[in-house]
């Protein structure tokens, strides 16, 4: 066992009893599963939408003060009520997916790339947080509708198959859904691998795509950071800035990726699959969050005074090394 493995398989140990079992799935993601799979064609998209453009609106300052925000909404989105609004919606980019890919609503400002119609646009009703939050709400509806059809189930399929796919293709098509979801306005790579990395994950009656979920590995900067700083990266010859590269096979996943094809996850839960880069993903997350173990992050872990705390470190696990400064321009700041 290398010695970023041997400091992974500690992380992970220290944590596995003090968060969710991965062997359980959700059972509202379970019911949305279901209602994707099984439900009247009528109805298939209504759950969908409302749990994605819930999980899509933890974009940008903490999950509580977005939720919070959310949760006082009076006029919040649903599909039937963008449906509805589309309908009757004059200005010309409310026609389709593509049309509106410009729209350009800003809240702050009320303004838009058709600020002549905007008097009568449905867009600004919504109570959304920020402009760009009502943008994601409608172009969400006009991805279900015309890019997916109405029918994700049908969607899935066509990018997956049944998903028994040989480990090459499978990559380079989760690659393609994510390229696709992320046409979504204001949602990146972090935000669908997050989201849908659980979708997928959860197991329901005709639905069987855990292979894709195990997969997919949101990286945010707290995870990037710990890899840079614990010299990971560099370990495997990826160093790199936080940005685009770290959702590439060049970046922080394919280093995630190559520390899964040496950790069998199966000695943490029975049930888990031995190739568990998603695992690995969220344990390091929790590992450096404030609201998970809080250990190895900016306020605990800086240049010259690591945390003392910190089991890794006190095992020789790790060795801190400093940080190069991010470039802004690579930020992802979509996601």
């Amino acid at each position: 066992m290398n010695p970023k493995v041997k400091m992974i398989d500690r992380l992970i140990r220290d944590q596995v009893k003090l968060f969710p079992d991965f062997s359980e799935n959700d059972d509202g993601l379970r019911e949305v599963i279901d209602q994707v799979v099984h439900g009247k064609p009528g109805r298939r998209m209504a759950k969908l939408y409302q749990c994605l453009v819930e999980s899509f609106i933890m974009v940008g300052g903490s999950d509580q003060s977005n939720q919070g925000y959310y949760d006082r909404q009076k006029v919040k989105p649903s599909y039937h009520r963008i449906k509805k609004a589309v309908r009757q919606a004059t200005c010309p980019k409310l026609v389709s997916f593509e049309t509106y890919q410009d729209c350009g609503y800003r809240k702050g400002s009320k303004t838009c790339s058709n600020l002549d119609l905007i008097a009568a646009c449905p867009v600004p009703l919504l109570d959304m947080k920020k402009g760009v939050l009502n943008q994601m709400a409608f172009s969400l509806f006009f991805f279900l509708r015309d890019v997916c059809r109405g029918d994700f189930y049908r969607f899935v399929k066509g990018q997956f198959g049944d998903g028994a796919l040989p480990e090459r293709e499978l990559t380079d098509r989760i690659q393609g859904f994510i390229t696709q979801v992320s046409r979504i306005h204001n949602v990146g790579p972090k935000l669908v691998d997050m989201v849908f990395s659980h979708i997928f994950f959860t197991q329901a009656p005709g639905w069987d795509y855990q292979a894709i979920g195990v997969r997919m590995v949101a990286i945010d900067t707290l995870v990037h950071n710990f890899m840079a700083k614990t010299g990971t990266l560099d370990y495997y010859g990826q160093p790199h800035k936080y940005g685009p590269k770290c959702h590439s096979q060049a970046g922080c996943v394919g280093v995630i990726n190559q520390i899964a094809k040496d950790l069998d996850c199966r000695k943490y839960h029975p049930s888990y699959p031995a190739y568990f880069p998603m695992l690995i993903q969220v344990y390091i997350w929790a590992y450096c969050a404030m609201n998970g173990e809080n250990i190895c992050n900016g306020n605990k872990c800086k240049v010259g005074k690591p945390n003392l705390a910190c089991s890794l470190l006190q095992e020789g696990l790790c060795r801190p090394v400093s940080l190069p400064q991010p470039d802004p321009s690579l930020v992802l700041t979509a996601a």
